[in-house]
């Protein structure tokens, strides 16, 4: 797939957002060992980076190789070779062999996106990252002590993409020590907090039987908030290897910012994940995935059926005609949030609406973070018969009665909230 196969106002506006981070937070990409046995998942991984350094995107690439390293020590009859509680128990001849493994594949990675045009480097780990052993695995580091962040960043000077493997060092004598590929990933999003983080999966996200029975069709659940994550365990929703993946990316998000998510999906979607509303795979968020973009005609039809279905009511005439700060929404658009700005400058909080179905889940609280992260002064108004201005009552700092209208203020003093009271009472009202 090639981006120019995407929709062309959706994709410019992700690979802005993109562009807008450090080379080495733009992207962060974990691929399981599994995936790199299967040579065409490979190749269409190659493809699709290869198409974002064409503009300008970087990616950080953790992979694993624990089923490798397994393969690996039946071959060369490791006596030790042995888990406990399912994780690998790690002696010095299992970890020279993980070594070389690893870097086995790293090299193969490395070559492979080459002759795709990308420029890519591998650096050692161990050298990148610093471990707390777990003597009682033997060699392994169970939590990530320290990034070089600063190491990390130069390599994308002269690089598009950089391959990690999961080997990291003892932070106290300096050995190497074999390090789950999840820990590290963890490790890298918590650190570095990069604008996109994605898991790759043979599935290409999370699966759920139609039916409820094991032998109906599945279907891909397309997003999941972590708060939900323990009852699709719990009602066999998910289960095995998906419900220990899920609750390792739990406790990535816990550590990250509301809004935050990672998406799951497969090399041959990972365009359309990244950069489309819609994507393709699973996301799973700390709150919904939210849109932001100033051009109110990719989404105008969108927003005036919310309008109607929340309010009863049509946007005022000649709406498109607005400037426009910024419009959030929710990839399925079942949720707007609309900033535009008052004559002297202020930002003005022009729509805020949930679909009635998503009202309660938190998704009004996610776009109110979004946007008075980016805008923390606002003023707007509600309507004093409006059912909803409790919740602005809980989110204001100042507020006044004027006339058929309540008006709010965040981040701004109450003489400001006044100031503007006669132009905010003066615009355009749905009818």
């Amino acid at each position: 797939m090639k981006i120019n196969d995407l929709p062309k106002k959706q994709a410019n506006r992700y690979l802005q957002a993109l562009r807008e981070f450090e080379p080495h937070r733009q992207l962060l990409i974990k691929v399981g060992g599994g995936l790199l046995d299967d040579e065409a998942a490979v190749l269409e991984l190659a493809e699709a980076l290869s198409e974002l350094a064409k503009r300008d995107v970087h990616t950080l690439l953790i992979h694993g190789g624990g089923q490798q390293l397994s393969e690996a020590a039946k071959r060369h009859k490791l006596v030790n070779s042995r888990f406990i509680e399912g994780k690998r128990y790690t002696d010095q001849s299992t970890l020279e062999l993980a070594k070389t493994v690893f870097a086995e594949l790293t090299d193969s990675l490395v070559e492979v996106f080459e002759a795709t045009g990308i420029r890519a480097a591998a650096a050692p780990s161990s050298r990148l990252l610093k471990a707390k052993r777990d003597p009682e695995f033997g060699m392994v580091g169970s939590e990530i002590a320290t990034v070089d962040t600063e190491r990390i960043a130069e390599i994308f000077e002269q690089n598009d993409v950089l391959v990690l493997h999961s080997l990291a060092s003892d932070d106290k004598s300096g050995e190497t020590l074999n390090v789950n590929a999840d820990t590290i990933f963890r490790a890298l999003a918590t650190k570095l907090q990069p604008h996109r983080m994605t898991t790759l999966s043979p599935t290409g996200g999370v699966l759920k039987s139609v039916n409820g029975g094991e032998k109906d069709a599945q279907e891909l659940i397309s997003g999941i908030d972590i708060r939900n994550i323990e009852g699709l365990i719990e009602d066999g929703t998910v289960s095995g290897g998906m419900a220990l993946k899920l609750r390792e990316l739990a406790t990535i998000l816990d550590d990250l910012e509301v809004g935050s998510a990672i998406s799951i999906t497969k090399p041959s979607e990972l365009l359309v994940e990244l950069l489309t509303d819609q994507g393709s795979g699973t996301f799973v968020g700390k709150g919904p995935k939210i849109v932001a973009t100033t051009d109110i005609d990719d989404v105008i039809d969108d927003l005036a059926a919310l309008v109607k279905e929340v309010f009863g009511k049509s946007l005022p005439e000649h709406y498109k005609k607005r400037h426009f700060e910024k419009i959030y929404f929710t990839a399925d658009r079942l949720a707007f949030g609309i900033v535009t700005r008052l004559s002297e400058g202020t930002p003005y909080l022009d729509k805020l609406a949930v679909s009635p179905g998503l009202q309660g889940s938190g998704v009004g609280e996610n776009l109110w973070y979004k946007i008075t992260a980016d805008f923390p002064a606002l003023l707007w108004r509600s309507h004093v018969t409006n059912r909803y201005a409790t919740w602005y009552h809980r989110h204001a700092d100042v507020m006044k009665r004027h006339g058929e209208w309540i008006l709010f203020g965040f981040g701004v003093g109450f003489s400001q909230l006044e100031a503007a009271a006669d132009e905010i009472t003066g615009l355009a009202a749905m009818h």
